[in-house]
């Protein structure tokens, strides 16, 4: 029934969750530097480090698998890791375009890459992932990730030759993905300082971000017992409210 007092209650809950315009921006920000990063970094492949047919499947395929492993569970992106891999790679890429790290061997070339790709498509999407939002905003959230793709492809597809006379588009993401990585780590210590401070265990893991509607971790001392899933004490929690409502009624 339209306007039950079960239905207020569940708005009142999706309310309190509701996504922010940092949200929209760090959604559409992190989709267009995967996007860029595969169209820049098929491009360099392609034309500059091994002329060979079908190599563009090799980004594609790391960007589509790691898609696939951030959005199944969260279990597999860890930020305090992949951050600190994505910087490595980051330097590592951009000695490895560089005039004196050229590596001449074709098959060492193309694994480097492969590898350091991986690692950075995995903190874009593994950081899309654990920015989800509450179940009501997933539209919104999935919109935005999809806009922000179709920007980073359109700004290395089509603004890029025009704005470069050279094959300067991967510098300028790995540049991007730096600055991206760079805010990774100062907010992850500024968070773990305010929760330290707070009584809060501090964890990068998806459960712990209030940006995706889930719940805080437990004070230190009360952790949940072992073997208890945080989901289900959240849905009895959501229950219990609901019960409330429908025996006390609307205040």
């Amino acid at each position: 029934v339209a306007g039950s007092p079960v239905e207020r209650a569940i708005d009142r809950a999706n309310d309190s969750h509701r996504p922010r315009r940092r949200d929209y921006f760090q959604w559409l920000l992190f989709s267009a530097c995967g996007s860029m990063m595969l169209m820049a970094a098929t491009n360099q492949l392609s034309q500059d480090v091994a002329v060979v047919p079908l190599i563009w499947i090799a980004p594609l395929t790391l960007y589509l698998l790691t898609f696939i492993i951030c959005f199944d569970s969260d279990r597999w992106y860890k930020r305090w890791l992949f951050s600190r891999l994505g910087v490595v790679s980051v330097l590592g890429l951009a000695y490895a375009i560089s005039d004196d790290g050229q590596i001449s061997d074709l098959k060492l070339a193309v694994t480097f890459f492969c590898v350091t790709l991986f690692v950075l498509f995995m903190v874009c999407h593994g950081e899309l992932a654990q920015r989800r939002p509450a179940p009501a905003y997933l539209t919104s959230f999935y919109l935005m990730v999809s806009v922000g793709g179709a920007i980073g492809g359109l700004l290395i597809g089509f603004a890029a030759p025009y704005l470069f006379n050279a094959l300067y588009d991967l510098p300028v993401v790995i540049s991007l993905t730096g600055f991206l990585l760079l805010y990774l780590l100062v907010s992850g210590r500024k968070k773990k300082s305010e929760a330290e401070a707070s009584g809060w265990s501090s964890d990068d893991d998806a459960g712990s971000d209030p940006t995706r509607g889930g719940q805080r971790p437990p004070p230190r001392g009360k952790e949940l017992p072992s073997g208890q899933d945080p989901e289900a004490t959240k849905g009895r929690r959501v229950q219990m409210n609901v019960t409330e409502v429908l025996e006390g009624g609307l205040p």
